[in-house]
């Protein structure tokens, strides 16, 4: 009976063990629960918004001054309403910003020419921090517009007085005449003793104007030029090439209207398309023009009679497309063709 009493005993300590275990687990998380909860609702709590105007009473034209403050929040963003007119009629003149002794303060400037009595409408504010919004919303705020007083003392002062002004128009047309005779006889002076003493320009011959050369001849005549030069035969080949594609460019342009100085040779070929060029002629300048772009562009060095038969090729596109009246003429007898060494 005794050693029964005993064990009854022992399993009544380790069972109240246990269940103060379990006790003190829960009260500590009780605890926790309470602490978290005490924080956040302190912190939600600590967050406050205010609105408050200058005055109540304004005239019409005043300039309506309301600050917002919101209490800062670390890590949170101000979700501001739309502030442009809270109230018909009320125009936004100012709207600024700044952060001032823990609070974001905005400060705005209203204009109100209507008279009466208002009431701001609460402007809700929401604070964003994270994924949390808490919204909040200023007091509604009461002011009036009143007109402009007047003093009513004061009395009315009358119009000012008509006044007569001594305006005798003889003496001013007499004054005019005088500057108008003075400019007269002053102008009478200065051709009489200087302007008809300049000495003057002696007339000679009349000038003759210069022959205007015909662009085929113009151009041949370059190109004999060119040839004379020996450019190529002294080792100046991309000089050679270079003046002899512009003197075919530009006998181009001034022949076919076309702008070939500024052309690419495949955009060159193909504006002379529609000007019905023989198939000779078109191939003689693309051949020459292809072989000068190598020269100028890639270096390439032709062999001597490369250098012969492009400057042929050009002769032969000049002559082949002559304007019409020089055509008919034939070729001029002081334009000689470069001769094939």
């Amino acid at each position: 009976m005794a050693a029964l009493y005993n064990h009854n005993i022992s399993d009544g300590i380790v069972a109240f063990r246990r269940s103060a275990k379990r006790f003190a687990r829960r009260a500590a998380l009780l605890c926790f629960g309470l602490f978290c909860l005490a924080s956040t609702g302190t912190h939600v709590m600590g967050q406050s918004v205010n609105a408050r105007l200058d005055r109540e009473a304004y005239e019409a034209g005043d300039e309506i001054r309301l600050t917002l403050s919101v209490d800062m929040v670390q890590q949170a963003t101000v979700l501001w309403p739309a502030l442009n007119a809270p109230l018909p009629g009320m125009e936004l003149l100012n709207d600024q910003t700044d952060s001032l002794d823990g609070q974001l303060v905005r400060r705005l400037s209203y204009l109100q020419f209507d008279t009466g009595s208002y009431l701001l409408p609460s402007l809700p504010i929401g604070l964003l921090q994270g994924k949390d919004t808490n919204h909040l919303a200023t007091a509604e705020l009461a002011f009036s517009v009143g007109l402009v007083p007047v003093d009513t003392a004061d009395a009315l002062r009358p119009i000012i007085e008509r006044r007569e002004v001594d305006y005798k128009p003889i003496p001013w047309l007499l004054y005019g005449f005088l500057v108008l005779l003075l400019l007269s006889i002053g102008g009478y002076l200065f051709y009489r003793f200087y302007w008809s003493k300049r000495p003057k320009p002696v007339r000679g011959l009349p000038v003759r104007p210069e022959p205007v050369v015909p662009i085929d001849e113009h151009a041949l005549q370059r190109l004999q030029d060119l040839e004379a030069r020996r450019l190529w035969q002294q080792e100046q080949i991309k000089p050679y090439y270079s003046e002899l594609t512009d003197i075919i460019r530009e006998y181009i342009e001034r022949r076919f209207g076309e702008p070939a100085l500024e052309s690419t040779t495949a955009e060159i070929m193909q504006r002379l398309q529609p000007h019905g060029l023989s198939p000779e002629s078109m191939q003689a300048l693309g051949a020459m023009l292809r072989l000068a772009d190598t020269v100028k562009f890639a270096k390439a060095r032709p062999l001597p009679d490369q250098h012969q038969r492009a400057l042929r090729d050009a002769v032969s596109f000049v002559e082949a497309n002559r304007p019409l009246a020089a055509a008919s003429a034939g070729p001029s007898p002081e334009t000689k063709t470069p001769a094939e060494p």
